[in-house]
Formats: structure tokens, sequence, C-alpha cells
């Protein structure tokens, strides 16, 4: 809560000292990248539960290695539900990501 009032006193800040630099475009985005963000830590905080929660004994909890792969496994899905999020959201700065993504990993890479 505190960051996001300090980024609203910071945007307004700034907007008075150099002028209007189409702030509609700008909160959209912002709005998109948290609306995303909150879906993806709710799925994370799910994906979590699916694997036993964080009780004692529990499966994420149980040992080291455990507890690491549950943490790869619900940040890969997380990080999977924010890229999808934001490409439903049409945020137009994802677009070179993806596009980076795609060569790197493509099914033209031997090519």
């Amino acid at each position: 809560v505190t960051v996001t009032v300090q980024a609203i006193v910071a945007f307004r800040w700034l907007e008075q000292r150099i002028g209007s630099f189409k702030s509609f475009k700008i909160a959209r985005s912002l709005l998109a990248y948290t609306v995303s963000a909150l879906l993806a830590g709710a799925v994370g905080w799910a994906v979590i539960e699916l694997l036993g929660g964080i009780r004692e004994n529990s499966f994420v909890v149980d040992t080291v290695v455990s507890s690491v792969l549950s943490a790869a496994i619900a940040g890969f899905v997380m990080v999977a539900v924010y890229l999808a999020g934001l490409r439903l959201l049409k945020v137009r700065e994802l677009e070179p990501v993806l596009t980076k993504l795609k060569g790197r990993f493509g099914r033209n890479q031997g090519e």
C-alpha cells in the first residue's frame, strides 16, 4: 500500500514538473501490470496450497529439495500467468520480450 501511495504521489509531482505525458496510457499500463501481478500472485498461492500449503510436514516444507522444487513450480506458473495476463490485456511493452523469447526458444532455433 505504501509503495502504491508513493508511486501516485511521485507520478503527480512529476506530471506537475514536466507537464502531461499521456497519463492515460501510463495509467492503463500500470493497471494492467497490477492486475496481472495480483492474478499471478493468487495463482502462485493456489499452486502452493495444491502442493500441501505451508503446514507442518507438507511437501512444500518437508525438505530443502521439496521447498526449492515447490518454489520453482509456483514461480514458473506465476511467470506464465503474468505474461498471459499482460498479453490478454494487450500491453504493448510485452511484444519485444515475447519476440526475443520466441527467437530464443522458438521452433526455428536450429535454422
